[in-house]
């Protein structure tokens, strides 16, 4: 019984990481986008714009950053 609840948690921890990791990246690029279409104004908004790529650049470090620590834990599981 505690060996199926253990199994039963490792997927849910894979799906909400995988999960998490895509969830950084939609965001991202949707930030990405909107910094561009905000420069192609006739007037842009330039505190508009480096707000964007900031959360975009953290949200892109985000997404690296748990998917190293996420495939580590795998290694980790896999060798034991």
């Amino acid at each position: 019984m505690r060996k199926k609840r253990k199994k039963n948690k490792q997927k849910q921890d894979l799906v909400w990481s995988i999960a998490n990791i895509v969830a950084l990246l939609f965001m991202a690029i949707y930030m990405i986008v909107h910094a561009v279409i905000d420069a192609r104004n006739p007037i842009p908004d330039w505190t508009h714009i480096w707000v964007y790529w900031i959360v975009a650049i953290l949200s892109l470090t985000g997404a690296l950053l748990g998917t190293y620590f996420h495939l580590k834990r795998r290694k980790k599981e896999r060798s034991q």
